[in-house]
């Protein structure tokens, strides 16, 4: 259940974004920065980024326990929600996404209180709290929105993954298909 809240309800000044956010419940939000605004990520995406783009999340969970993607939102009442915001940077993401991804996550903190602990993403060195949220593992893609300094063409070709990892694999678009890419170590 989402408690949609008003405009006039909404502080002035706050992301429409954060209004999905149900007070003193547990829960689980992505948005992807696309033209200086977050966009909500589908649930079906989760774990999945490109790494031309820059990402929010939001992780509400019960203290001491770990967030889940895939959890049912779950009310808390009488001890605190322990909430984290990540905000995760692709390895080709442009300044500006950049800038917004880190700008958003402070403005989020100050909506919350500034009670969530913050941490900054990078693709291919992510906390093991943030890899801990996708127990499917993380795919990363090549690619991303167009934003206001990098614009994205979209292909249809074939493409190459790399996946390495066997708890939680990590998925790895190639630039290519082609043989240097590939290794005894890895599955392709």
């Amino acid at each position: 259940m989402k408690v949609k809240m008003t405009s006039q309800e909404t502080p002035t000044g706050v992301d429409e974004a954060f209004t999905s956010i149900t007070p003193n419940f547990t829960g689980f939000l992505i948005w992807r920065v696309e033209n200086f605004k977050l966009v909500a990520v589908p649930p079906e995406q989760y774990g999945h980024f490109y790494e031309g783009d820059s990402y929010v999340l939001y992780v509400a969970s019960e203290p001491g326990k770990s967030g889940n993607p895939t959890a049912k939102p779950k009310k808390i009442s009488g001890s605190r929600l322990e909430q984290y915001i990540h905000f995760w940077l692709g390895k080709t993401t442009s300044t500006d996404e950049a800038a917004v991804a880190a700008y958003k996550s402070v403005e989020l903190d100050s909506f919350l209180g500034g009670t969530p602990v913050q941490h900054r993403e990078v693709q291919e060195r992510e906390s093991t709290r943030f890899r801990g949220y996708f127990k499917k593992g993380i795919r990363y893609l090549i690619g991303g929105i167009a934003s206001g300094l990098n614009h994205v063409a979209k292909t249809s070709e074939p493409k190459l993954y790399k996946v390495k990892g066997k708890r939680s694999p990590t998925v790895t678009q190639m630039p290519a298909i082609d043989w240097k890419y590939f290794n005894s170590d890895d599955v392709f």
